[in-house]
């Protein structure tokens, strides 16, 4: 189960910040490509506000999210590091 977790993390930290496959001429990975498109002339300069909206959130709401799981089970993690694999 950790190794699921361990290998998905690694796999989304690779492809969406090194595998250079984004921009007009494919030279650019995701977060880069994306950083460059939150700007004020494609009118998304709110863009770099919504991680931290989502953290706000999800902080806000710790502990209702964490009293939300009865109990654990590796199988969403299977289920995550084949999404990210595929």
């Amino acid at each position: 189960m950790l190794l699921a977790l361990i290998l998905s993390a690694v796999l989304i930290v690779w492809f969406y910040g090194f595998e250079a496959r984004y921009g007009s001429e494919y030279h650019q990975s995701a977060f880069r490509w994306i950083w460059r498109a939150w700007n004020g002339d494609t009118d998304y300069e709110h863009g770099p506000l919504f991680p931290l909206v989502i953290a706000g959130l999800v902080w806000h709401r710790f502990d209702l999210l964490k009293s939300a799981v009865s109990k654990p089970s590796g199988f969403g993690l299977l289920v995550v590091f084949l999404g990210v694999v595929f």
